[in-house]
């Protein structure tokens, strides 16, 4: 696309050829010199514009910027401007919002304590959006206090493959991929989930899928969610509802109490059970106000119900339906950990950042073994299904530290587990 660049030199006082908001040009500086340079990296929805002030004339600039229009002569009465700081110099800017195929007009401008001064007018022309990206902004998820994620589909290419895609988010509307937080996701085209982290409590938020191709960026439909510090009990992902933390009760739905086996007395009890029973990892309560407690599998499914009215422990089904949500078996879990209390390997090569909102903890394990030791705290989180697997099996869900896989699998049902809840 061709550009039209006018290199204008205002001379104040001299040659009269400037324009100011000032009727009164006897208190501007002698010579004042300002120019837009370049117009670049052009698309269907943003320009670059890169400005030269090279005097000020001896009174200094308290505020430039640039403004743009689709009619001639733009003036900073208008909203579609820049604020680009004080000062002479080069400065370069990127105005957004714009609209595909459209030809705009552009002016940089300066104010001192006399009055505004503006270079000479530019003009551009954006291109087509017809060649850029076609995508849409499907559904965003608060998934905690500070996160959320994101689901958007590009449907299209336009024959120009896509080299860049994700969502990008402001507390301003129309956030672009210049002047807002994004992610990069990768390319081709498809439905995706993007993850954002580090939001501030209690704020809206706009958000945007992006999608970049050889043509220029195209955007998907603006979104707005908000953040809040309210404590929250339950965390949504995907379609699915779940509790914040692990179960921790130690009665049945209906009040009856569930048996507590210790490792004190009780020996040749545990591995025996046929009957539902709960301990706290190593005997410490101090693990379960963290970790929630542990249970057997005959706790899970005794009729009597294990969760709370409302809703249930999920079934190997439903664990996979959240381990496919989360791009599947061999990544789920760094979307699954929590950011703290795991011990690392050292050979990570890669962050965990809770992005699911799930925060699973290692939570370790009861043996079912005779020396019923407790095992992995720091290590592992394994977490109960309602799926039998077999007469001794029944199905559990693990997390492991240094990996980022999570694994639906069988394990005996006298095993010591934690247990997360769904809703109904």
């Amino acid at each position: 696309m061709k550009n039209y660049f006018i290199g204008i030199f205002i001379l104040i006082g001299i040659l009269f050829s400037c324009s100011s908001d000032s009727n009164d040009n006897s208190s501007l500086p002698l010579v004042i010199e300002i120019r837009i340079k370049d117009i670049a990296s052009i698309d269907s929805f943003s320009a670059q514009i890169t400005t030269t002030i090279a005097s000020n004339g001896g009174n200094d600039v308290v505020e430039r910027g640039v403004i743009w229009s689709t009619s001639t002569n733009p003036t900073i009465d208008l909203p579609t401007k820049t604020n680009d700081g004080t000062g002479i110099g080069t400065f370069t800017t990127t105005i957004s919002g714009l609209l595909g195929n459209t030809t705009y007009y552009v002016r940089s401008y300066l104010t001192n304590n006399s009055g505004t001064i503006y270079s000479g007018q530019n003009q551009f022309t954006t291109s087509s959006v017809a060649l850029l990206p076609e995508l849409s902004t499907d559904n965003v998820n608060v998934s905690t206090l500070s996160s959320a994620d994101c689901t958007y589909t590009i449907f299209s290419d336009n024959e120009n493959e896509i080299i860049a895609r994700g969502v990008v988010w402001s507390t301003s509307i129309n956030p672009t991929i210049y002047n807002s937080s994004k992610t990069n996701d990768g390319v081709g085209t498809g439905s995706f989930i993007s993850y954002i982290s580090n939001l501030s409590v209690d704020t809206t938020y706009y958000i945007r899928a992006y999608a970049t191709n050889s043509i220029g960026t195209s955007y998907g439909e603006q979104r707005e969610f908000t953040t809040s510090s309210e404590l929250m009990n339950d965390i949504a992902i995907g379609n699915q509802v779940w509790m914040y933390k692990n179960l921790a009760v130690s009665t049945y739905r209906n009040g009856d109490a569930i048996q507590y086996v210790d490792t004190s007395n009780e020996v040749a009890v545990w591995p025996d059970l046929t009957t539902g029973a709960w301990c706290n990892y190593q005997d410490n309560s101090l693990n379960d106000a963290i970790y929630g407690k542990l249970y057997n599998w005959y706790a899970v499914n005794d009729p009597r119900g294990l969760a709370p009215v409302g809703y249930h422990v999920p079934s190997s089904e439903e664990w996979n339906t959240l381990i496919s949500y989360l791009g599947g078996t061999a990544v789920a879990g760094e979307k699954l950990r929590s950011v703290s209390r795991w011990q690392t390997t050292g050979e990570e090569n890669y962050t965990f950042l809770n992005r699911s909102g799930f925060t699973g903890l290692p939570g370790g394990y009861r043996s079912s073994a005779l020396d019923l030791n407790y095992y992995s705290i720091g290590i592992t989180g394994r977490w109960w299904s309602s799926t039998q697997n077999g007469q001794a099996l029944a199905n559990i869900v693990k997390l492991d530290a240094g990996y980022r896989r999570c694994e639906v699998g069988p394990n005996r049902k006298n095993f010591g587990y934690s247990v997360r809840c769904i809703k109904d």
